[in-house]
């Protein structure tokens, strides 16, 4: 009899030792997921903020403190390449802004102003495309890099697999043939 009690004992503990890997692995996921929103929202607001100016043609103060606003957690959440170029979105900002005042009537080198903005408007452009911000952010929110590691353990197994099945139906050396 008391053999069966160790047992039942044995039994409830490994119950309780699942149920608290479970929470574990709900509240990993949990943080996976509200890293994954907060750093979204800084891509939107730069997403955003590169589409205005492209649209616009312009950059004015109000469209800069929404883009500070929306993209001052970065340092926490990403690393420095992200960092650096919200950075340099911002300075590239402000040069367009001084080249778009500098075109008055009244200054010498107009010319000059109106070729650094269109060079600085084509930048902001390009930023839009693939290459651009979806590059920068890219590897910080694709969605399959969230998932879990069961997932990851599938989709390597599946990987494997496939490599497996392609080696063997490839012909060998010897006869040329399968």
């Amino acid at each position: 009899m008391d053999s069966v009690w160790k047992g039942v004992t044995l039994l409830v503990a490994a119950f309780a030792a699942w149920i608290g890997l479970q929470q574990w692995w709900i509240n990993r996921e949990k943080l996976r997921l509200d890293l994954f929103a907060r750093r979204h929202a800084i891509f939107d607001s730069t997403r955003k903020f590169i589409a205005y100016v492209v649209r616009e043609g312009r950059v004015d103060l109000v469209a800069q403190q929404e883009f500070w606003a929306g993209t001052v957690d970065a340092s926490f959440l990403f690393h420095a390449d992200v960092v650096s170029y919200i950075e340099e979105i911002h300075q590239k900002s402000v040069k367009l802004h001084y080249h778009a005042q500098m075109q008055g009537s009244g200054v010498s080198d107009r010319e000059a102003h109106i070729d650094g903005e269109m060079t600085l408007l084509l930048w902001f452009a390009v930023q839009l495309r693939d290459h651009g911000i979806a590059a920068v952010f890219g590897r910080y929110l694709r969605f399959q890099d969230l998932q879990g590691p069961l997932a990851l353990l599938t989709q390597r197994v599946r990987e494997k697999t496939n490599a497996r099945k392609a080696r063997q139906s490839a012909p060998t050396k010897e006869d040329g043939t399968k």
